[in-house]
């Protein structure tokens, strides 16, 4: 297992940012992304849509690689 982050200073470095990344995630072979929520997936779907995906396969898309923490415990815990 293993903890990045990425973050841009500015507008102008989100791009490169994303597609630093997506080479990451590319690097990593089979991964999963644990998040907590929509906030994570939403930001995704976005920057997908902006800035694209080129350097992943369709098996390695972080959108099929997601997993939401809150959707999994939410009916056991309430």
């Amino acid at each position: 297992s293993a903890r990045r982050q990425f973050w841009a200073g500015a507008k102008d470095e989100e791009q490169f940012i994303w597609h630093a990344m997506l080479r990451e995630l590319s690097a990593a072979g089979d991964y999963t992304l644990f998040h907590f929520g929509r906030y994570e997936r939403t930001f995704l779907e976005q920057m997908m849509q902006k800035y694209g995906s080129a350097e992943l396969s369709d098996e390695f898309n972080p959108m099929s690689r997601l997993c939401d923490i809150h959707a999994a415990i939410r009916t056991n815990v309430y």
